[in-house]
């Protein structure tokens, strides 16, 4: 067998209704066992538990496409301890069976790529859609039992509050969605890194101030009366 096929068939030995913790550390350990190219086998591994969530498995799989302490010796050992042995021993690969593996992890990240943009596209698109049909007068329960004020956010009718996730340029690309409860919630495949949404303004301040969450930043912007980054 080769590794890629010692690989398939050891996870196709563990039951993929396994605890999350455990299906993310078989991620990490099938990228450092295949790489990008594990990604579909991987996938398609975790969508066979009872409650799939490819959105989730998406994320899962992107968070494990690094290198660290989790190797597919995790995965073989797990695998074990669910009745798997190799049929034969591992061998090296040919120099052209790792051209052949480079260049399908190579396609195999440009697919993933591709796909990833096309999410983040359409969700800029949603953002921009909920963001047109909502109103900047509102009351939201959220900000009530916070103590904070609005700043640049937007109330739907439903009595969500939406917080614009801008990039560096200004751009809308995504929504925080707080719901009256507080349970807040993202644009599904919407883009979050190097996102922000300013409260004051900032050009010509002597600081900036950032803060994780709008809460803190509308309570910090609110004492201070300084421009906050809610990042």
């Amino acid at each position: 067998m080769t590794d890629y096929e010692n690989i398939r068939a050891a996870l196709d030995c563990i039951p993929p209704d396994v605890g999350h913790d455990e299906r993310v550390r078989l991620a990490f350990a099938v990228f450092d066992g295949a790489g990008d190219a594990g990604a579909d086998l991987w996938r398609e591994w975790a969508a066979r538990r009872g409650k799939p969530n490819a959105a989730e498995d998406r994320a899962t799989w992107k968070r494990a496409r690094k290198r660290g302490p989790v190797t597919v010796a995790t995965l073989y050992g797990m695998a074990k301890d669910h009745g798997w042995r190799p049929e034969a021993p591992q061998r090296t690969p040919s120099a052209a069976e790792m051209k052949a593996q480079a260049e399908a992890r190579r396609q195999a990240a440009e697919r993933e790529q591709a796909a990833q943009v096309q999410r983040q596209r359409e969700a800029a698109a949603e953002a921009r859609r909920c963001w047109d049909n909502a109103s900047a007068e509102g009351s939201s329960a959220y900000l009530a039992r916070k103590g904070v004020g609005n700043h640049g956010g937007r109330f739907e009718a439903g009595g969500a509050y939406l917080l614009p996730m801008r990039d560096a340029a200004g751009e809308l690309v995504n929504l925080q969605r707080i719901a009256s409860d507080g349970e807040k919630r993202f644009l599904p495949g919407g883009r979050k890194s190097g996102t922000l949404h300013l409260i004051g303004t900032p050009e010509g301040a002597p600081w900036l101030l950032v803060a994780e969450g709008y809460a803190t930043a509308a309570s910090v912007h609110e004492a201070t009366g300084r421009p906050v980054a809610v990042a």
